[in-house]
């Protein structure tokens, strides 16, 4: 295997090996903050009328969450040491 294949194949092998950090852990800590924030502050902040602070509040920790990701998980170049 040369060139791209071999890249795709590594990548692929790599996600498996941290396919929790990748995909669950995103996604539980988004659930928390949702968790909390929703039911800490819901019946004292009203955003929009007939917008609830949970609706409100899910946009941005999809995003935010989304940013963390791609920041954090680089993939490993020829100058990075692997994972």
């Amino acid at each position: 295997m040369t060139g791209f294949p071999t890249l795709l194949y590594k990548e692929v092998l790599r996600f498996w090996k941290v396919s929790f950090q990748t995909v669950a852990a995103p996604v539980l800590t988004t659930l928390l903050y949702l968790m909390v924030f929703a039911h800490a502050l819901s019946t004292h902040v009203q955003v929009f009328p007939g917008v609830t602070y949970a609706q409100f509040l899910v946009p941005g920790l999809a995003m935010m969450a989304m940013l963390q990701n791609c920041c954090r998980r680089s993939p490993p170049g020829r100058s990075s040491p692997p994972t």
